[in-house]
């Protein structure tokens, strides 16, 4: 059975993270395609676990409003489109700066674009590796962050896209 564009309810029951070299975030998520569903206690309509890289800060070159970057030698600002071909972009060509990743939009993309990937191909039931090993070691400071532990146990309602 293939829905498309279906309601969906998403609750994240667990965040944590993997055991092992990656040290990847670990979100066991559960959808059901209704709140009736939900709130009647219904089992899960798919349920699925993700394994992503998240940092809670990273660096992007500085942009002024109309797209252009800004040259750490001279500070002025260009087009990147306009740069000669033949150039060679030495580290420190441009000036970066440190920004703060916001990671819940980051997870509620990642279980969104899942739930139209799997509704799209008809894909339900339980999708969880059982194998994946977690807990709550915090080596990236991704579990600690209260914008994270907030969705946790949320109920969240997406209408259908059209």
């Amino acid at each position: 059975m293939t829905i498309r564009n279906a309601d969906m309810i998403y609750v994240i029951n667990e965040i944590s993270t993997e055991v092992g070299v990656n040290q990847l975030t670990y979100i066991l998520v559960d959808y059901w395609l209704s709140q009736a569903s939900h709130d009647k206690g219904d089992p899960p309509h798919l349920s699925n676990d993700f394994r992503i890289r998240l940092r809670p800060t990273g660096t992007r070159v500085v942009k002024d409003d109309q797209g252009r970057w800004k040259r750490s030698s001279d500070g002025v600002f260009v087009f990147f489109k306009d740069l000669p071909e033949e150039i060679d972009l030495p580290g420190g060509f441009f000036e970066v700066e440190a920004i703060t990743i916001d990671l819940p939009a980051i997870i509620a993309q990642a279980i969104e674009n899942y739930w139209d990937r799997a509704t799209a191909s008809g894909i339900t039931g339980s999708n969880v590796n059982p194998r994946i090993k977690r807990d709550i070691n915090d080596p990236h400071a991704i579990l600690s962050r209260p914008d994270v532990q907030a969705m946790k146990g949320k109920i969240v309602v997406r209408n259908a896209r059209s």
